[in-house]
Formats: structure tokens, sequence, C-alpha cells
């Protein structure tokens, strides 16, 4: 089999070309022709092409192709789309050279908070984001509650750390979100003792070096669905210090858990109160670090993950060929998954 996955995200590309290697699936990434051949189709995270060989074989994968347009005019069977950004770009110039071929399917991996997606028309859905398995788990036929391969072995378990350092891991942290990162900072320079690492910019080598020589991982982010670098964190055995409103009914609420992997909270006074508590504490410290490490790993099963993206890839749907440019969004329509028709 052959897959075609839209690259928007380094990690969560990286996380699927792994998962499919385990699968024996070979992957194709869109390389830099595709923005000249296709009038500038947008991608998020360019720095997977500044070094492509050095990337993948800095995160073990070895299925995986970085190609050029000629390759629609192969056989592939899957196109997968990984960011509601794209698809209007992947569904007016690449789908339909690839839907030439008879066995090519159309797949959405979700793993925002409501991506707008069109949904009432999508066969196949990959999803990590709880609010969009509640809406649309029956809806769909072919649809997998997953979670993307996480990387264990570079995000390995850190042991008890006593220093003085929460760090943050969200990108553009400062310029997207202007106001939670000014809370963050605030709730910090509240504790004496107390540092924030911001890391932004930073390769996974470096950034789980950073998370180790940390206590803990601050998480103040509004729209926050799998949240890999809350995971990473977790992995590395750094407890969550996030506000209680972002966990509750999304996916991080099935691995964060109060005084296991999180400290949770509904004011800046109760954050300070707990971290005032955390760092004076070695044995709460130690064993939130100790616990968080094992709640991830049994709570997200790589060689489980593989079996359900196994499954998803055998009941791939044919994607209906009528009327299939209005797949692509119109941003004057409400495509939540709340208010979808039902089939």
């Amino acid at each position: 089999m052959r897959v075609l996955v839209t690259e928007v995200h380094t990690v969560l590309t990286m996380s699927l070309c792994r998962a499919f290697q385990e699968l024996g699936v070979e992957v194709l990434l869109m390389g830099p022709g595709f923005e000249e051949a296709d009038g500038g189709m947008p991608r998020v995270d360019r720095g997977l092409f500044r070094s492509p060989a050095g990337i993948l074989d800095a995160w073990g994968v070895r299925n995986t192709t970085i190609a050029g347009p000629e390759i629609l005019d192969e056989e592939i069977d899957l196109l997968l789309v990984t960011g509601h950004y794209v698809q209007r770009q992947m569904l007016r110039s690449v789908w339909p050279r690839l839907a030439r071929n008879p066995r090519a399917r159309l797949g959405f991996f979700c793993g925002n908070q409501m991506p707008h997606y069109r949904y009432d028309l999508a066969q196949n859905v990959l999803c990590a984001d709880a609010f969009t398995e509640a809406a649309l788990a029956s809806r769909i036929p072919n649809f997998r509650t997953y979670y993307p391969w996480i990387f264990y072995d570079r995000f390995f378990d850190g042991g008890p750390s006593d220093e003085p350092v929460l760090g943050t891991y969200i990108h553009q942290f400062q310029r997207r979100y202007r106001r939670d990162f000014d809370l963050t900072r605030a709730i910090i320079d509240s504790v004496p003792g107390l540092r924030l690492d911001v890391v932004e910019n930073q390769d996974s080598g470096q950034v789980a070096a950073r998370m180790r020589a940390s206590m803990a991982t601050m998480h103040i982010k509004p729209e926050e669905g799998y949240g890999y670098s809350v995971i990473e964190s977790l992995a590395s055995g750094r407890p969550i210090v996030l506000p209680r409103k972002y966990v509750r009914d999304r996916t991080m609420a099935r691995w964060l858990e109060e005084g296991r992997s999180a400290l949770l909270f509904d004011s800046a006074g109760e954050a300070q109160a707990k971290l005032v508590r955390l760092l004076a504490d070695a044995g709460q410290r130690h064993a939130l670090q100790q616990a968080s490490a094992r709640l991830i790993r049994q709570r997200i099963d790589n060689a489980e993950q593989s079996r359900i993206l196994q499954s998803f890839l055998e009941d791939l749907r044919p994607q209906p060929r009528p009327n299939l440019w209005n797949l692509c969004l119109d941003l004057r329509h409400n495509h939540r998954p709340d208010r979808m028709p039902r089939r």
C-alpha cells in the first residue's frame, strides 16, 4: 500500500510515517515541487523540507519518500489530509488526479478541537479529538479513534528532577496566545525560586533534553485536542500544570489526572499555591513525575494503536464521485461536527 500524506506538522507527520512503517506501508510526502505545480499549496510547517533526509533519519523513519508532482500519475492507495487548512488545495489539485485510479481512497486525520472538514461527505476519518469523536463516531462509515505513534525511545522517562524550572513548548506561544503567555509568566513569577523555560524552534532532541531538565510543564493553550508536547512531557516523566477548563471534555482528560499526572487550577492563585507545594515537597514532586511516565504508557500503547490503524486501512471506503467540489470548505457555512445533519 502507498499513502500520500499532507505535511502540516512535522511531529505529526513523523508519527504517522513511523506508524505506517510498522505496518509495512510506503509513505509519500509532497516535496517543494508541489508549490509551483499547484499554485502555492500552503504548508504550515516547512521545517521538514529544510533537511528532509536528516530529519527522516533522526526520527528513525525509513519508509518515506519526498516526491514531486509526478507522483500523482502513479498509483496511490490513500490520500491522507492531516489539516483542514490544506483540504481545499488537496481536493482541488491533488485528489482529482489520484481519483483516476479506482482503488484510490480519501481520508482525513483530526487532531484538534473542531477542525473545519466537510464531515458530512467524509468517508474515512482517523480521530484523536474527543469532541469530534463524540459528534461523529457513529456517522462516518470508517471512523477510528486513533492516537499517533509516540516516540517513547526519544522522550524517555528522565527520572526524578528537582530543577526549579517549568517548561512550556507551545509553538509561537507569545505571539499567538499573548494572554495565555502573560498568565503563564505571571504565575511562575509569583512563586519565589521558580523559573520558566520557554522552548520554541528546537529540534525534538533538544526539546526532550529541556523537558528532562525541568520538574514539570506549564501548558496553557485554549484549542488543544491531542497535545503532542503534553504527551511528550508525560512520557519524559514531567507532569502538566494547566487550567482545568482546558482539560474538561477533551482528549487530554484521558491521561491528565489531578494529583497523578497533572496539577489543574481554576485561578492564578490556585496555580500559585500548587506550585509552591510542588517546589517545596520533593516526595509529591517525585511521585507525580513517576506516575506521569507510567500513566501515559498505559493509556497510549503504540502496538494497540497500530492495530487500530491497520483496521482503518482494511476498511477504507470509496469516496462518492458526485459533488466532490462540495468537499471544499465554504467559509461562509458552518461545518461544525455538532451541527452536521444526520445521514
